[in-house]
């Protein structure tokens, strides 16, 4: 579970099913360092929470890999944890139905275009990123490789859109640390 701190205005018993959802989605699976797939998904939620104190934001951050790596329908995100995060998770979710050549450039489309109405996408997707930088150096190469290109041509630029309560520097300091690693 993430540690909120007491003065931490969200609802920590939807926070709570949501890291429960996420725990049993991803159970097996694994990050490319041996962790526990989950680790990514808290991270994620941990950073957003910094950004905004926003449950369904939160909600969404630890939910945002269920769509794209499980069997998992949208259908049940919704019922479970209602519209609103569905449709963040879907606005940072990759087609998989759309050619593999394709589907980074079409998810950065949809996360600009969705961000046009709700900022929370934005901020999810930076923090996303922003974790995949940071891990980078466990990463094979060449998936490394795509991360900072992505972050760099796509979502860097976006950095200044959004408000990161401080984060943007870390952001900067991560993407120049994961070149190392390039």
């Amino acid at each position: 579970m993430i540690s909120l701190a007491p003065e931490v205005r969200v609802d920590a018993k939807k926070i709570s099913a949501a890291f429960e959802f996420a725990k049993r989605a991803h159970a097996g699976q694994s990050r490319f360092s041996g962790a526990p797939f989950l680790e990514h998904p808290k991270a994620v939620a941990e950073l957003c929470l910094v950004v905004k104190e926003d449950t369904n934001l939160i909600c969404a951050a630890l939910l945002h890999d269920v769509l794209e790596d499980t069997n998992t329908p949208p259908s049940v995100i919704e019922y479970e944890f209602g519209e609103d995060v569905v449709n963040l998770v879907l606005a940072v979710t990759k087609n998989n139905a759309l050619p593999k050549s394709v589907q980074d450039v079409a998810l950065h489309a949809n996360v600009v275009r969705a961000s046009k109405k709700d900022s929370r996408v934005l901020i999810l997707k930076l923090m996303d990123v922003l974790h995949n930088l940071e891990t980078c150096s466990v990463l094979p190469e060449h998936r490394c490789k795509g991360v900072v290109h992505m972050a760099e041509h796509f979502y860097y630029p976006l950095i200044g859109e959004v408000e990161l309560n401080g984060l943007e520097e870390r952001f900067e300091k991560a993407l120049f640390a994961a070149r190392e690693y390039v």
